[in-house]
Order: structure tokens, then C-alpha cells, then sequence
């Protein structure tokens, strides 16, 4: 998938209590919220099979409860405040959230509340100018046909 998205995640792990023959174990629950650019849907990278199966991919994530995906169309024009490829993780239990931003040249941790807080409205922003995601959805499976 081309470098055009930016999705936000919010993660927590808990662990299990376990029983007298099998020890706790970490379980990780996560829920994710990404937007993605349909220029990025459009770029020519390994071969054209190869394209099909992760939009089909994308396509089948998109309907897991705990997936959330939207497409920013070309129609829709661009989306203010986002153009690089950022990462949110939030966490349960009081834990500050943080943002990684990736370039081509390095990935940066921004913990700053106040920076922090910028990038998950920016996030937002751009989460509202997109599809919904049962439109999104829709977009990938026409998308897919298409592409057969």
C-alpha cells in the first residue's frame, strides 16, 4: 500500500488470569480507525493481481467491528492538516496517548500532550471529510470488481 494513509489506533493489553496449568497471558485489544487516500488505492506497485488481493483485503478488514475505514476520494478533494503518514496510539487506564509521524527519511515520536491533542483533531477533521465506512466498504468491493 502506497505511503498516502494515516490512521489513528487505540490499543490496550490486559492479561488473562490464567489457571493452575496454563500461565496468564497478555491479550491485546485494539481498534482502528484509518483514512486512506484513494490516490493511494490508484498507484501502480507490484502487479496487478497483487493490487487486487489487498484491495480485497482492505475490503474484508473494513466489515471487523473493531475496523475502521475511510476513503478520502479524489472527488472530495484534499482534506486539510494531514499529509504524511501518522500513526495515534492511544491506550485505556490513563496512559497518554502518542503520535509517530513517518517520513521517507525517519519516524518521529511526538508525546507532548498539546501536540498530541493537534494531530488527533487533525485526524478527526480528516476522518469527517471522507466516506463513512459502510460507504467505504462499498467503494472497495465496486473497486475490486472493477479490477477483476
Amino acid at each position: 500500500m502506497a505511503r498516502s494513509e494515516n490512521t489513528a489506533s487505540i490499543c490496550a493489553a490486559t492479561k488473562s488470569a490464567g489457571t493452575s496449568n496454563t500461565p496468564a497471558t497478555p491479550r491485546v485489544f485494539c481498534a482502528v480507525s484509518a483514512v486512506i487516500t484513494e490516490a493511494s488505492l490508484m498507484y501502480r506497485w507490484g502487479s496487478r493481481a497483487d493490487r487486487y488481493e489487498q484491495v480485497i483485503h482492505l475490503a474484508a478488514m473494513s466489515s471487523r467491528a473493531n475496523i475502521e475505514l475511510r476513503i478520502q476520494r479524489f472527488i472530495d478533494g484534499p482534506y486539510p492538516g494531514m499529509h504524511s503518514m501518522i500513526n495515534i496510539l492511544g491506550f485505556r487506564d490513563d496512559e497518554p496517548s502518542l503520535v509517530f509521524l513517518e517520513t521517507d527519511y525517519s519516524v518521529e515520536e511526538v508525546s507532548k500532550p498539546e501536540s498530541v491533542q493537534g494531530y488527533i483533531e487533525s485526524f478527526e477533521r480528516a476522518s469527517d471529510a471522507a466516506l463513512e465506512p459502510v460507504d467505504t466498504t462499498g467503494y472497495l468491493e465496486r473497486l475490486a470488481k472493477r479490477m477483476e
